[in-house]
């Protein structure tokens, strides 16, 4: 993943991947401002189509199978699978929910994963990446799952770019977006593999699913001091949910020869999956990283399968490690109602 071996010290300001992104110019928050902090050669995440990736989601490296490339080069996981340890232990031994920016399990917000079918990062743009995988019930463990379409095509080059992407809820904390970005690439592709559709802004449509965008939709780009695709305020955070359009799971209407946001039917997806480890907003072989706290805090944010019962992983990179395990437009919101009071900001030691 671009930036995984980023440092508190690498820039004049802390700049690791689980640092969140907010009210910040076009090139801080793009990539993270990780542009010249690419991944290893060969380092590309693999998404096999009709299958399942694994990804590491973490508050801190050294909770995931990367550890020994974290700052403190220790091994800090939980026996639990929980990713954010720490102060005001939410549930089974340690998680700090506050942290996820979330009051419950059925409160989190969802993560999503958006790709485009370029080599050169420097040649993408925020409307190419379109989103092609949700987890609406992340984050909330260390091995978060993503199910990949069906009708995946292969990248044209060597690899593509993929990205990752979560703002959390407004019951606590700032308007923090998060974007980890790596390299990867799509296998296991049949002869039902379509080309993806250019992407389209997403649009609220929670009462009348007529109204969302039918078609591969952008991920969001919101409260960043320039080039946001949503205009959604301070309480009104946009989330990868089905009121903007995006099922949870595989997004199998996000092809050119697709009619609508309703999964391909018969389609029986494969069990390969890919691991990655997610901390703060960090992807290297298998892993992504982010820190859904404050600005200065470094939790990374855990998509979760279903059960949340699963073994940690190291967070913090997203590299080609592969074990399989793996829009209609809708109509903005008008807000009518009260805006709801913002919970308390709680930060996360950096470990």
């Amino acid at each position: 993943m671009y930036g995984f071996n980023v440092t508190a010290q690498t820039f004049p300001y802390d700049n690791r991947p689980m640092t969140p992104l907010m009210n910040l110019p076009f090139e801080k928050w793009w990539f993270h401002g990780f542009l010249d902090y690419p991944p290893n050669d060969g380092d590309v995440f693999e998404f096999a189509a009709g299958g399942s990736a694994m990804m590491e989601v973490a508050c801190n490296k050294g909770l995931t199978s990367y550890w020994a490339s974290s700052e403190g080069s220790t091994d800090i996981r939980q026996a639990d699978g929980y990713p954010c340890p720490g102060p005001g232990q939410g549930y089974a031994a340690g998680l700090s929910q506050s942290s996820l920016h979330t009051t419950s399990y059925a409160d989190v917000a969802g993560t999503g994963i958006a790709i485009v079918d370029k080599m050169d990062p420097k040649t993408i743009v925020p409307s190419d990446f379109a989103v092609f995988t949700t987890n609406r019930t992340s984050p909330w463990v260390t091995e978060t799952y993503y199910q990949v379409p069906v009708a995946m095509p292969a990248c044209t080059g060597d690899y593509c770019h993929c990205a990752w992407f979560w703002i959390h809820n407004d019951d606590s904390g700032s308007e923090q977006n998060y974007m980890t970005a790596f390299r990867c690439k799509i296998t296991n592709v049949s002869s039902q593999a379509k080309k993806i559709a250019a992407a389209q802004v997403p649009r609220f449509c929670p009462n009348d699913p007529s109204n969302c965008t039918t078609t591969a939709m952008q991920p969001f780009y919101w409260y960043q001091a320039e080039q946001n695709n949503m205009p959604e305020g301070t309480y009104d955070p946009p989330m990868y949910q089905q009121k903007y359009g995006f099922n949870d799971g595989p997004q199998e209407y996000i092809f050119e020869t697709s009619s609508g946001n309703t999964a391909v039917s018969g389609a029986t997806p494969t069990t390969t999956a890919a691991t990655a480890a997610i901390t703060g907003t960090t992807i290297t072989n298998g892993g992504v990283t982010l820190d859904p706290v404050g600005a200065t805090s470094s939790q990374t944010a855990a998509a979760q399968s279903t059960t949340p019962a699963q073994p940690a992983a190291a967070a913090g990179s997203i590299t080609g490690s592969s074990t399989t395990k793996l829009t209609k437009q809708c109509k903005r919101r008008v807000k009518t109602d009260t805006p709801r009071k913002r919970g308390l900001l709680n930060r996360i030691p950096v470990f």
